[in-house]
């Protein structure tokens, strides 16, 4: 895969939740990974690489309020 996409991080992070290692993503390839290892290395990438593009605009909901 050439280029990620916020919704291809929310794909892979929901099979990492959910312990599966086939992943279908956005642009229909399906892929299988070895271990969770190879997902969470592919993860951080997929991260850097859209934050580095300016792509990723994640929000993180704490639970905190005033």
């Amino acid at each position: 895969m050439a280029s990620w996409n916020s919704n291809d991080l929310e794909i892979l992070e929901k099979a990492i939740a959910t312990g599966a290692k086939k992943v279908k993503y956005s642009n229909d390839k399906e892929i299988e990974y070895r271990d969770l290892t190879e997902m969470l290395k592919l993860r951080d990438y997929m991260i850097a690489s859209l934050d580095s593009s300016g792509t990723n605009t994640r929000v993180i909901e704490t639970g905190y309020s005033r």
